[in-house]
C-alpha cells in the first residue's frame, strides 16, 4: 500500500503518518528528514537554513533523493509517504505512484495557535503565515490532482490524536477490501 500523507503545518499529519507507519508496518519517509540527513552528509549550511526557515527546497535534489529512498528492499510492500509533492513542480518531476491519499484536515487558525504552542525559534506568527500561505498556493493544487484522481480521502484534524488515527486507519483498511 503506497500512502500519501497531507496537511497543513500543525495539522499533526507527521505524527499520523508515523503512527500509520508503525500500525501498517511501512517506512515512514519524510522529504524533510531525507534532506536534513544529506544536508548533514555534505556539510551544507544553507541546505539547512532553508529547511529551518520553511522554504521549499530544490525539486531535482528532493526527487534524486526520494527516488533512492523508494528503491530501498523495505519500500518494497508500501510505504507512508509525508506530504509530499509539495507543489505542482514537484508533482511533474516526480509523483510516485499512489494508492491512497490522506488529508489531516485543520483551519488555519487552528494550525497557528498549535504552531504557536510548540514554542520554536521559527514559529513567529509572520513566519508561520507566510507557511500556510505557500501551502495553500502550492500544496493544495496538489491535493485537488488526487482528488479529482478519487484518491483523496479527508479526516478533521481538529480532534484527538487517537481520533484521528482511528479515522485514517479506517479509510486504509476500507481501501484494502476493494
Amino acid at each position: 500500500m503506497k500512502i500519501a500523507v497531507f496537511g497543513a503545518q500543525g495539522s499533526g499529519k507527521s505524527t499520523q503518518a508515523d503512527l500509520l507507519a508503525s500500525h501498517f508496518g511501512l517506512p515512514h519517509i519524510e522529504t524533510g528528514d531525507l534532506l536534513r540527513k544529506f544536508g548533514d552528509s555534505q556539510k551544507m549550511s544553507s541546505l539547512r537554513d532553508s529547511l529551518a526557515s520553511g522554504q521549499l527546497s530544490p525539486t531535482p535534489l528532493i526527487v534524486r533523493l526520494l527516488r533512492e529512498r523508494l528503491a530501498k528492499e523495505d519500500c518494497e510492500r508500501g510505504y507512508i509517504l509525508d506530504g509530499y509533492p509539495r507543489s505542482i513542480e514537484q508533482y511533474k518531476a516526480f509523483a510516485p505512484e499512489l494508492d491512497l491519499v490522506l488529508f489531516v484536515n485543520i483551519s488555519d487558525q487552528e494550525a497557528v495557535k498549535r504552531l504557536l504552542k510548540r514554542g520554536r525559534e521559527d514559529d513567529s506568527k509572520k513566519a508561520i503565515a507566510e507557511r500556510l500561505e505557500l501551502y495553500h498556493l502550492e500544496t493544495e493544487p496538489v491535493m485537488d490532482i488526487y482528488r479529482q484522481a478519487g484518491i483523496l480521502n479527508e479526516a478533521n484534524g481538529e480532534r484527538s490524536v487517537e481520533e484521528i488515527q482511528k479515522d485514517l486507519v479506517g479509510i486504509i483498511e476500507r481501501s484494502l477490501q476493494k
